[in-house]
């Protein structure tokens, strides 16, 4: 009798589809571009607060250091600053949320397409109150461009192609 050698094959392999792929780096842009435009805030200060007021309503309203006083004057601008920063902040938060939501999209799971698509619409929320409020234009520009990059990563880590590599690579783990 002669014996047969036994060898096995290993599996295929699947291949990750380029919508997942293009998802990830969607999502992966709209996170930095929320924390990229709140360090605008962060870095700016007062003093960037100030500059966008007197811009915005400065002729309107008559606000100068020689009208108000230096005191009030900087009381203000302190205080816009503070509520700006703590809704940059928020923003921030929801960003690290949703890089860990990017993260866990990698592999192309069920839960981290959901985590990411729960954790998307909090941090547009958090945005908006930023994009309607007084805020420089690069942070504008970044939400904006963050807002518009999540919602790309939402639409296409949902597509087909997603559902059928994730059925394909639990079949391999059978």
């Amino acid at each position: 009798m002669s014996a047969i050698p036994y060898t096995q094959t290993a599996p295929a392999a699947v291949k990750k589809p380029g919508v997942l792929t293009a998802g990830f780096f969607s999502a992966l842009l709209s996170v930095l571009a929320g924390v990229a435009g709140a360090l605008v805030i962060f870095i700016g200060g007062k003093e960037m607060v100030a500059e966008l007021a007197k811009d915005y309503f400065g002729a309107e309203l008559g606000i100068s250091e020689n009208a108000l006083g230096s005191a009030m004057y900087a009381e203000v601008f302190a205080e816009a600053y503070d509520k700006l920063a703590f809704r940059a902040g928020l923003v921030v938060f929801f960003c690290v949320l949703a890089l860990i939501a990017t993260l866990l999209l990698r592999n192309g799971g069920l839960g981290g397409r959901v985590f990411f698509t729960v954790v998307f619409p909090l941090t547009v929320f958090a945005w908006w109150v930023v994009l309607r409020d007084m805020a420089p234009m690069g942070t504008k520009i970044a939400g904006y461009a963050g807002i518009t990059a999540g919602l790309i990563a939402v639409v296409l880590i949902w597509l087909p192609a997603v559902n059928k590599y994730n059925e394909a690579r639990k079949a391999l783990k059978r």
